[in-house]
């Protein structure tokens, strides 16, 4: 029996991808997930399953490196509990979906009903290196990351964030480039390894989030939110809000961006 809906938001980290499920689930159509907000940053944390793990955890399966104790797989097809009747939202950087990717295709794709895909990355130069100095800011800066307990995933859930790099380079045969150096040609690979990995009958939508969470100019915004809406079938229940939290986001963002001796 195939799962009910399903709703992927792809993103590079600093593309906003946490506030835009935050705000999303706002939506009848969503089942709910608790959120958060670490306020000094102005970081969203959208609260994870119990058993779901970002994709590059799995970075390293079956070696000691590895920090899941657990495949792909068994998530997708064992552990995920899914809503019968709402939509289940779900967000990734993708870094690790390398790892058994045939699972991955089969759990986020082929095992639902409905799937459809929020790509949330950059397309210009000036955007990639703002968001680009905003994940320097929120997370890469603090140099930890700080993954929920679980009762079968007992080791310690801090580990330094440039780990990510060697890893990616030893276990993934994907060359993604260069967040710091080539922001822009970052996203674009990103995005299009995204596109690949969707199966030919299953759609997507790409979202810059320069145009959604960082324009001041509010017919673009608004039209980005009825471009989501739209492809969601959902109704514009929560467009109005949306205008409000996208506005407060993006003037945070930028006394965050000035404070840290950004210039923008």
């Amino acid at each position: 029996m195939k799962r009910h809906k399903l709703l992927n938001i792809h993103y590079l980290g600093g593309n906003g991808g946490e506030f835009l499920a935050s705000y999303l689930q706002r939506h009848k159509e969503f089942n709910k997930h608790e959120t958060d907000k670490i306020e000094n940053v102005n970081k969203y944390e959208f609260k994870r399953d119990r058993f779901d793990h970002a994709s590059h955890i799995y970075l390293g399966l079956g070696t000691h490196k590895c920090l899941a104790h657990y495949s792909p797989r068994k998530f997708l097809q064992e552990l995920w509990k899914t809503s019968n009747d709402k939509w289940t939202l779900r967000i990734d950087h993708g870094y690790g979906y390398t790892v058994q990717e045939e699972q991955w295709i089969k759990g986020l794709y082929e095992d639902w009903n409905v799937s459809k895909t929020i790509i949330l990355n950059t397309t210009e130069y000036e955007g990639s290196k703002f968001c680009r100095d905003l994940a320097q800011i929120k997370v890469f800066g603090k140099g930890t990351h700080t993954m929920a307990d679980t009762d079968d995933f007992s080791q310690p859930k801090e580990y330094a964030v440039n780990r990510l790099a060697p890893l990616l380079q030893e276990f993934s045969p994907h060359n993604i480039g260069d967040i710091w150096e080539t922001p822009l040609e970052f996203n674009l690979y990103a995005t299009e390894e995204y596109k690949k990995m969707i199966p030919e009958k299953f759609d997507w939508l790409h979202i810059d989030p320069m145009k959604l969470l960082h324009t001041e100019d509010e017919d673009e915004r608004e039209a980005q939110l009825i471009k989501i809406f739209d492809y969601l079938g959902f109704d514009y229940s929560i467009v109005d809000i949306g205008m409000l939290l996208c506005e407060k986001y993006m003037q945070d963002n930028k006394k965050l961006y000035k404070k840290r001796g950004f210039s923008k």
